[in-house]
Protein backbone atom coordinates (compact mmCIF):
# COMPACT_ATOMS: atom_id res chain seq x y z
CA UNK A 1 0.00 0.00 0.00
CA UNK A 2 2.13 2.95 -1.66
CA UNK A 3 -0.41 4.82 -3.20
CA UNK A 4 -1.73 8.26 -2.44
CA UNK A 5 -4.83 6.42 -2.97
CA UNK A 6 -3.61 3.62 -0.46
CA UNK A 7 -2.65 6.30 2.36
CA UNK A 8 -6.42 7.50 2.50
CA UNK A 9 -7.20 4.21 2.88
CA UNK A 10 -4.84 3.52 5.21
CA UNK A 11 -4.81 6.33 7.38
CA UNK A 12 -8.93 5.89 7.47
CA UNK A 13 -7.93 2.03 8.53
CA UNK A 14 -4.62 2.41 10.91
CA UNK A 15 -5.99 2.09 14.08
CA UNK A 16 -7.81 -1.11 13.45
CA UNK A 17 -4.78 -2.46 11.13
CA UNK A 18 -2.50 -1.74 14.49
CA UNK A 19 -4.82 -3.19 17.30
CA UNK A 20 -6.27 -5.91 15.50
CA UNK A 21 -3.13 -8.32 14.13
CA UNK A 22 -1.68 -8.70 16.92
CA UNK A 23 -4.94 -10.29 18.80
CA UNK A 24 -5.54 -12.55 15.98
CA UNK A 25 -1.74 -13.06 16.55
CA UNK A 26 -1.78 -13.61 20.35
CA UNK A 27 -2.42 -17.29 19.77
CA UNK A 28 0.57 -17.81 17.98
CA UNK A 29 -1.02 -17.68 14.27
CA UNK A 30 -3.07 -15.57 12.32
CA UNK A 31 -5.95 -18.33 10.65
CA UNK A 32 -7.23 -17.01 7.51
CA UNK A 33 -10.66 -16.72 9.13
CA UNK A 34 -9.02 -14.00 11.49
CA UNK A 35 -7.20 -12.26 8.81
CA UNK A 36 -10.98 -12.37 6.68
CA UNK A 37 -12.45 -11.05 9.50
CA UNK A 38 -10.00 -7.99 10.09
CA UNK A 39 -10.40 -7.97 5.97
CA UNK A 40 -13.95 -7.45 6.22
CA UNK A 41 -14.09 -5.24 9.25
CA UNK A 42 -11.83 -2.42 6.98
CA UNK A 43 -13.79 -3.39 4.31
CA UNK A 44 -17.04 -2.28 5.98
CA UNK A 45 -15.76 0.52 7.50
CA UNK A 46 -14.65 2.14 4.36
CA UNK A 47 -18.09 1.98 3.02
CA UNK A 48 -19.57 3.48 6.06
CA UNK A 49 -17.12 6.21 5.69
CA UNK A 50 -18.21 6.53 2.14
CA UNK A 51 -14.46 6.05 1.00
CA UNK A 52 -14.53 2.54 -0.09
CA UNK A 53 -11.86 0.89 -1.51
CA UNK A 54 -10.60 -0.27 -5.63
CA UNK A 55 -10.54 -3.60 -6.69
CA UNK A 56 -6.67 -3.08 -6.47
CA UNK A 57 -6.76 -1.40 -2.91
CA UNK A 58 -8.18 -4.65 -1.40
CA UNK A 59 -5.45 -7.04 -3.10
CA UNK A 60 -3.05 -4.49 -1.63
CA UNK A 61 -4.73 -4.44 1.83
CA UNK A 62 -4.75 -8.31 2.01
CA UNK A 63 -1.07 -8.70 1.20
CA UNK A 64 -0.80 -6.05 3.52
CA UNK A 65 -2.35 -7.86 6.54
CA UNK A 66 -0.47 -11.18 5.32
CA UNK A 67 2.50 -9.81 6.60
CA UNK A 68 2.12 -7.18 9.10
CA UNK A 69 3.43 -7.01 12.68
CA UNK A 70 2.94 -3.50 14.59
CA UNK A 71 5.41 -2.74 16.56
CA UNK A 72 4.77 -1.57 20.63
CA UNK A 73 4.88 2.23 19.46
CA UNK A 74 2.71 1.36 16.52
CA UNK A 75 0.15 0.51 19.18
CA UNK A 76 0.58 2.96 21.32
CA UNK A 77 0.32 5.75 18.45
CA UNK A 78 -2.85 3.22 17.62
CA UNK A 79 -4.25 4.00 20.67
CA UNK A 80 -3.72 7.53 21.14
CA UNK A 81 -5.84 7.80 17.48
CA UNK A 82 -8.62 6.32 19.03
CA UNK A 83 -8.99 8.85 21.75
CA UNK A 84 -9.66 10.90 19.28
CA UNK A 85 -12.74 8.24 18.42
CA UNK A 86 -15.98 8.02 19.55
CA UNK A 87 -17.24 5.86 22.29
CA UNK A 88 -19.33 4.62 19.26
CA UNK A 89 -16.48 3.65 17.15
CA UNK A 90 -14.20 2.38 20.16
CA UNK A 91 -17.50 0.04 21.09
CA UNK A 92 -17.32 -1.13 17.03
CA UNK A 93 -13.71 -1.98 17.31
CA UNK A 94 -14.08 -3.66 20.66
CA UNK A 95 -17.04 -6.00 18.87
CA UNK A 96 -14.58 -6.22 16.19
CA UNK A 97 -12.01 -7.88 17.90
CA UNK A 98 -14.04 -9.65 19.90
CA UNK A 99 -15.34 -11.14 16.47
CA UNK A 100 -11.72 -11.73 15.24
CA UNK A 101 -11.11 -14.00 18.81
CA UNK A 102 -14.40 -15.54 17.73
CA UNK A 103 -13.37 -15.97 13.88
CA UNK A 104 -11.16 -19.41 14.18
CA UNK A 105 -13.79 -21.35 16.45
CA UNK A 106 -11.10 -21.69 19.07
CA UNK A 107 -10.61 -20.13 22.43
CA UNK A 108 -7.27 -19.50 23.89
CA UNK A 109 -5.99 -18.25 26.75
CA UNK A 110 -3.70 -15.95 24.98
CA UNK A 111 -6.12 -14.42 23.08
CA UNK A 112 -8.88 -14.26 25.45
CA UNK A 113 -5.83 -12.44 27.74
CA UNK A 114 -4.90 -10.00 24.74
CA UNK A 115 -8.36 -9.09 24.02
CA UNK A 116 -9.09 -8.22 27.70
CA UNK A 117 -6.56 -6.11 28.00
CA UNK A 118 -7.58 -4.32 24.54
CA UNK A 119 -10.52 -3.85 25.98
CA UNK A 120 -9.85 -2.47 29.92
CA UNK A 121 -7.63 -0.25 27.52
CA UNK A 122 -10.67 0.94 24.60
CA UNK A 123 -12.83 1.35 27.97
CA UNK A 124 -10.25 4.04 29.70
CA UNK A 125 -10.21 5.89 26.64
Amino acid sequence: MGSAENDCVRGELNHRLIALPPLARSDGETATVERNAIFACCQNNLRDAETGMTPEEETALSGYLKDFRPTRLQLTFAMNRLELKSKEGIKALIDVAQAVVEADKEHRPGEAQFLAQLVRELDAI
